[in-house]
C-alpha cells in the first residue's frame, strides 16, 4: 500500500473516532441535564373530595381534628398512600393560599386506592385538648370551638408524592361550624 493510501486511511480513522467521541461527549451532557431537570407534578393522577370531619380522643390531654377525604384514582396504576418521608403533606393556608409545613398532618392509616377506584383517608391535626367529662351542650360547643381553632386559617392540604410526583389536593368546604355537632362525632 502506498504512503498516501496509509495517511489517508489512517486521516479518516481518525477522523471518525473523533466524531464518534464528540457524539458520546454530547449524548452525556443531554442525558446529564435531563436528569437535572425533575419530572413535572401530576396533579390529575388522584383527585379528592371533602368528606368530613371528626374529633376523636388521643388522650387525656390531647385530641385529633381528623378530616376526612375521598381519593380517586384516575390512574390505569394501584397506589399506596402512607405516612413515609417521601410522602409530604403541607397545609394550604385560607388567608393567602400559601403553603406551610409548620402544622403538617398524618394520615390516621395507611390506604390502597385501586386503579380507577376511590378510597377514603383521614388526615389528623393533634393538638393539646381537655376532654369534657360530659356530654351535652356545653361540651359540643367546646368541641366545635376546638375544631375552629385549628382550622379557622385551613383551606386545605396538598400532598406531594416524591416517588410518584403525584400532587393531590386536598381541598375542602369546610362545614359551618355554628351550626355542626362535633362532638366526638362527624360534622359531614
Amino acid at each position: 500500500m502506498r504512503p498516501w493510501k496509509k495517511l489517508t486511511t489512517v486521516g479518516i480513522f481518525a477522523l471518525l473516532l473523533g466524531a464518534a467521541a464528540a457524539f458520546a461527549v454530547s449524548r452525556f451532557r443531554h442525558a446529564e441535564s435531563a436528569s437535572t431537570h425533575p419530572v413535572p407534578w401530576n396533579s390529575d393522577a388522584i383527585r379528592a373530595t371533602f368528606a368530613g370531619i371528626q374529633v376523636r380522643e388521643v388522650d387525656a390531654g390531647n385530641a385529633a381534628v381528623v378530616l376526612f377525604y375521598d381519593l380517586e384514582n384516575t390512574t390505569d396504576f394501584d397506589y399506596r398512600i402512607e405516612n413515609s418521608p417521601t410522602m409530604n403533606f403541607l397545609s394550604r393556608l385560607r388567608s393567602d393560599g400559601s403553603l406551610s409545613s409548620e402544622d403538617q398532618p398524618r394520615l390516621d392509616h395507611a390506604a390502597f386506592v385501586p386503579a380507577r377506584n376511590r378510597t377514603r383517608i383521614g388526615l389528623e391535626l393533634v393538638h393539646p385538648f381537655a376532654w369534657p367529662a360530659q356530654a351535652g351542650a356545653a361540651s359540643d360547643e367546646e368541641f366545635r370551638e376546638f375544631v375552629e381553632r385549628q382550622t379557622n386559617n385551613l383551606e386545605g392540604f396538598v400532598l406531594f408524592d416524591e416517588n410518584t410526583r403525584y400532587q393531590v389536593e386536598l381541598r375542602g368546604a369546610l362545614p359551618d361550624l355554628e351550626h355542626s355537632a362535633a362532638a366526638g362525632g362527624s360534622a359531614n
